[in-house]
């Protein structure tokens, strides 16, 4: 055979390996090419099924996934279990006679004042609404012994129909009981008005009715500040046994609280440096740092109500509650100093338009004097 027909030949031959390989390598890749195809399908497929049945919550139910913590719960649990036994004492007949014609007071009072704070805070709550209630019950025994003394008519026999009718109301008693009441209100006016908000709680009940009965009612205060009492004592009990915690805890969670938001405003603030105020997102992220700062901002009110009872915590650990006084100066101070930046932005105002409105053209020049 001659030379050229064996050098076509062999040509031939690698051309058709070339070609074999060429298609092996083809068919391989589209074979990749459609298995990644298909996966990624599957996965667009899968992502559809889960927004279809994913549950979205509106806006305003925002707080409900934000508070779901065990350690949000806790508070909740305990609340629970003592309005639970203040409802199981109301339903039951014996006491409720025991406690008078006033018992739904227990329910109420399980409302106003759960025992969602530390041991320590409950205690000083619960002590000052005893306080408070006895003190106005004894400012309203003196008030019904003075009109008692002013009274010409005296039925101890009266009945309860026949009071609530004002059968038995006169002239001078009920004037003395209408200074006893405008005195004690004006001084829980003022209380108020000096302390703030807070457990004070002024039943004035015995006053009010004290002018029907045509005898001293004493007892009728009674009505009252025993189903605190038993609320109190159901506070106290669940704040101790049911997830207990202490001032030094609270005051460290509270702490928490106001410094993540600031450290996501510092980051916050690195982002907006980076960018030019012209940008069109420079005015959102100016208006975030601002709100990030206003969390921080509302998260110092629970600090500031943990530190005044950090000396009287019942607490036995390494560290001393004296030890997280220096703390809340330092938090204090950060979080008034962590929104400088967002009053510069307020200054300035860069985000407002350069040019807000169109230059007047300006006035002809007077003719010059011949």
């Amino acid at each position: 055979m001659p030379e050229t027909d064996v050098h076509s030949l062999s040509n031939v031959r690698r051309r058709t390996l070339v070609t074999t390989e060429n298609e092996k390598n083809g068919s391989g890749s589209n074979s990749g090419e459609t298995g990644e195809g298909n996966g990624k399908q599957e996965g667009v497929v899968e992502e559809k099924t889960k927004r279809r049945f994913e549950w979205k919550t509106p806006g305003f139910l925002q707080w409900i996934p934000a508070s779901f913590t065990f350690s949000k719960l806790k508070p909740a649990i305990r609340c629970a279990v003592a309005a639970w036994i203040a409802l199981v004492l109301f339903v039951i007949p014996p006491v409720q006679r025991f406690f008078g014609q006033a018992s739904f007071l227990i329910l109420i009072a399980s409302v106003l004042s759960p025992p969602n704070d530390p041991f320590i805070s409950v205690l000083e709550r619960e002590v000052l609404i005893m306080l408070l209630a006895s003190l106005t019950w004894a400012w309203a025994c003196l008030g019904i012994k003075f009109a008692d003394m002013a009274r010409t008519n005296h039925y101890p026999n009266a009945t309860l129909s026949e009071a609530v009718y004002g059968t038995y109301i006169e002239v001078a008693p009920a004037v003395i009981i209408g200074v006893f009441i405008f005195l004690g209100s004006s001084f829980i006016l003022f209380f108020r008005a000096h302390k703030g908000p807070g457990p004070y709680i002024f039943p004035y009940i015995s006053l009010t009715t004290a002018v029907l009965f045509p005898f001293p009612y004493y007892n009728i205060g009674k009505v009252v500040v025993l189903p605190l009492a038993f609320h109190s004592a159901i506070a106290l009990l669940t704040s101790i046994v049911i997830f207990p915690t202490t001032i030094s805890a609270n005051f460290t969670t509270s702490l928490s609280n106001v410094l993540s938001p600031l450290i996501k405003a510092l980051e916050q603030h690195k982002a907006v440096l980076e960018i030019s105020s012209r940008d069109p997102t420079f005015p959102e992220a100016a208006a975030l740092i601002a709100t990030t700062v206003a969390e921080a901002d509302s998260a110092l009110t629970p600090v500031n109500a943990a530190v005044r009872l950090l000396r009287s915590d019942l607490i036995y650990c390494r560290f001393s509650p004296d030890d997280f006084l220096p703390f809340h100066d330092l938090v204090r101070r950060a979080a008034v100093r962590a929104n400088g930046m967002g009053v510069y932005f307020s200054i300035i105002d860069p985000t407002r338009p350069r040019f807000p409105t169109t230059p007047a053209p300006s006035a002809p020049q007077s003719p010059a004097l011949s």
